[in-house]
């Protein structure tokens, strides 16, 4: 039986747009636990598109994901980069 990273994984090789703002956001959910620097930089790469494409609610998400594993990690002063104002 697949497990949810390898599922995702798979699934993201065939899509685009906010669909793959949406897996990779998934994937640094699933790593979250496993490999902090995993998740990173999948929600950093959820992020690059989700603003790139103009996908607000993928950059929300990405956003909140970055911010939960510097958390995680303990690093006060990480600023993954400037937050737009809407």
């Amino acid at each position: 039986m697949k497990s949810e990273i390898d599922t995702l994984k798979e699934q993201l090789e065939s899509v685009s747009g906010a669909e793959r703002v949406d897996i990779l956001n998934r994937l640094s959910g699933a790593y979250f636990d496993k490999s902090a620097t995993t998740a990173l930089e999948y929600s950093k790469e959820a992020l690059h598109l989700s603003r790139e494409t103009g996908y607000r609610q993928g950059e929300a998400v990405a956003l909140r994901g970055i911010g939960n594993i510097y958390h995680l990690i303990g690093c006060i002063d990480c600023r993954p980069q400037r937050i737009e104002p809407f």
